[in-house]
């Protein structure tokens, strides 16, 4: 299935303190927040974060954003300074944007198809 998302940059490495903003900025924008269950196997399992004292604690972490019948993940991790997005491609999807646009602390937003901009960013290590 095609898939449409954006790599966002943080102007500084993701902490637990810019990581809980980005928690109570989704709560406050969309109907539905979920963290996938950290560990290898159940990334499929997800629970419900109401507040941003739910969420599971992870080097990694993957959410789920769902706005009626949209939906978005998104990945991160701690001390990295990249937040990556991707929904389905469907034109009418604004959450794999939407869930970056007004975050505290991203810099720049990347379509996950600009590859010349995406390799700047590999060679400087971010990604």
């Amino acid at each position: 299935m095609l898939t449409k998302g954006f790599v966002g940059v943080s102007g500084m490495p993701l902490t637990k303190l810019t990581i809980t903003a980005f928690v109570d900025w989704w709560l406050e924008h969309f109907e539905k927040i979920e963290q996938a269950i950290p560990g290898p196997a159940s990334s499929a399992v997800t629970v419900p974060v109401t507040k941003a004292e739910d969420l599971m604690w992870n080097p990694h972490m993957e959410f789920r954003l769902v706005h009626g019948d949209d939906m978005c993940w998104v990945y991160l991790a701690l001390d990295r300074f990249i937040i990556e997005t991707s929904g389905n491609a469907d034109a009418d999807n604004p959450l794999p944007l939407g869930a970056l646009v007004e975050l505290p602390g991203i810099i720049e937003i990347i379509d996950q198809n600009d590859d010349k901009r995406l390799d700047v960013l590999e060679q400087k290590g971010l990604l």
